[in-house]
């Protein structure tokens, strides 16, 4: 793992966990990267519900519906327009490299 940032938010008894994590797979563009990180987690117990490569995979852990996680390339996450301050800042210690990013 490269860098890692963290926010909870709570309203009406639900709390909302928003963790970044900027990982290195070892793979030269989005497309091989989200695959990779994808199989690794499907060998930990999540499944895949949404694939829209090279942009994104949306995964939910077997054991608990209400857990969920999104991969992001991160040439998608720079271009749907402004991040939140703390991602921005996050992404930007691991500029002109090439990783996969999960938001969950």
């Amino acid at each position: 793992m490269l860098a890692e940032t963290k926010a909870e938010v709570t309203w009406d008894g639900l709390t909302l966990v928003r963790e970044v994590l900027i990982i290195d797979v070892g793979s030269p563009d989005s497309r091989q990267a989200l695959s990779k990180a994808s199989g690794l987690l499907q060998e930990r117990g999540w499944s895949i519900i949404d694939q829209q490569l090279p942009k994104s995979v949306t995964m939910e852990l077997s054991q608990r519906e209400d857990v969920q996680l999104s991969l992001y390339g991160v040439e998608f996450v720079k271009s749907v327009g402004p991040m939140e301050p703390h991602d921005e800042k996050t992404l930007g210690r691991e500029a002109g490299r090439k990783h996969c990013c999960s938001w969950s």
